[in-house]
C-alpha cells in the first residue's frame, strides 16, 4: 500500500513537470499568436492581406487558447491527485465528496 502511494506520488510530480512545460509553451503561442492577430489587422487596413488570413489567425489564436486552458485544467487536477496522494483530504471544506 505504501509504495504504491509512493508510486502516485511520483507520478503526479512527473505529471506536474511535464504539464507546466506544456502549459509554459502554450502561454508563449498564445501570446504570439494575439500579437500576429494585432499585426494583421493592421496590415488588411494597408490591403497587404486579405480578410481570410485575420480570420485564420484568429481562429488558430483561439485554439491556442483551449489548448491552454485544457492543459491548465489538467495541472489543477494533477495538484489534487498528488494532494491526495500525500494523505490529503478534503473534509470540513465543503466540497463534494
Amino acid at each position: 500500500h505504501a509504495l504504491r502511494a509512493f508510486g502516485e506520488v511520483e507520478d503526479a510530480l512527473a505529471n506536474d513537470y511535464y504539464l507546466r512545460m506544456r502549459e509554459g509553451a502554450l502561454a508563449t503561442a498564445v501570446s504570439s499568436s494575439g500579437d500576429s492577430i494585432k499585426l494583421s489587422r493592421e496590415q488588411l487596413e494597408q490591403g497587404q492581406i486579405d480578410m481570410f488570413t485575420v480570420l485564420r489567425l484568429t481562429g488558430e489564436n483561439l485554439a491556442a487558447k483551449i489548448q491552454y486552458t485544457q492543459i491548465r485544467a489538467s495541472r489543477l487536477r494533477e495538484r489534487v491527485n498528488l494532494y491526495l496522494a500525500l494523505g490529503g483530504d478534503f473534509a470540513g471544506t465543503g466540497a463534494p465528496k
